[in-house]
């Protein structure tokens, strides 16, 4: 899809990757444009499987912890599915999707045949497994299209992860929770360890919610540098009695009310 100015000159010589991801938000779908769009993402989960799965949808909008998992080994997943029904015993909820892999075959109809005679995992058609794996291309291809990807944002620093994840690696997972950047991304034995340490963590859990906890557990280190980033949530957002971890240094953060005047008409008559 190459995109002309009005003027006849080629702003974009494949433009179908951001129809795909962004869709009308996309226009004038320039190159200039593409890196403007790149800046602005926060929504690590919404870009990944939007206009997928109604499902994905709902666990998004529900703020409900999900995990999505790729395999081809069909025993590993049979593992994954045993460690997802203790921390399900656990009293823990967290959803698991699973997308199957790059270049399916016949076997991930088996897979799928032990998903939904384990009832553990949530089993997607092999038809919207292949609109995963297509919009995770189109992913690919649009950030490879940038420069200085080093520079670029948090939210886009964990998609280059993610995409590192499922290049280099057979067996991966991705934890998240309804629309904030923040996610996890653990591939190979990673994975398992996370999963292993998860039925003990329920105290944990509920002190410091799952992504806390998590990370608490398995030692993930904290940047030495100091962080000042902050960010304003509506009031109904900030509620939540978990805690909250920022999106750059992934430390606890402080809470704080702030009340913001949005009256635009001027007061003078």
């Amino acid at each position: 899809m190459v995109v002309l100015s009005t003027e006849g000159v080629v702003t974009n010589s494949n433009a179908i990757d951001m129809v795909w991801l962004w869709g009308a938000k996309a226009f004038p779908f320039s190159a200039s444009r593409e890196k403007e769009l790149w800046k602005q993402e926060n929504r690590i989960l919404h870009l990944l499987i939007d206009g997928i799965d109604p499902l994905f949808t709902k666990l998004v909008e529900e703020g409900k912890h999900f995990c999505i998992y790729g395999s081809v080994n069909i025993s590993w997943i049979k593992e994954f599915n045993d460690k997802l029904k203790k921390i399900k015993s656990a009293g823990i909820q967290l959803e698991a999707i699973y997308v199957g892999y790059r270049n399916q075959s016949k076997d991930v109809g088996n897979i799928l045949d032990i998903s939904i005679e384990e009832n553990s995992s949530i089993s997607l058609s092999t038809t919207k497994m292949k609109l995963f794996w297509l919009r995770l291309e189109s992913i690919n291809n649009s950030v490879g299209r940038l420069e200085q990807t080093a520079q670029c944002s948090s939210s886009l620093q964990q998609v280059l992860r993610l995409l590192d994840a499922c290049e280099t690696s057979n067996d991966w997972m991705i934890i998240g929770k309804g629309s904030p950047s923040d996610v996890i991304i653990l591939k190979r034995r990673k994975v398992q360890e996370c999963l292993n340490l998860l039925p003990e963590l329920d105290e944990n859990v509920v002190k410091l919610g799952l992504f806390g906890a998590i990370r608490c557990a398995m030692g993930s280190p904290l940047p030495v540098k100091s962080c000042y980033d902050d960010e304003i949530i509506p009031s109904e957002e900030g509620l939540t009695e978990e805690t909250v971890f920022c999106s750059r240094c992934k430390r606890p953060v402080e809470k704080f009310v702030v009340y913001q005047c949005n009256v635009t008409e001027s007061a003078e008559q």
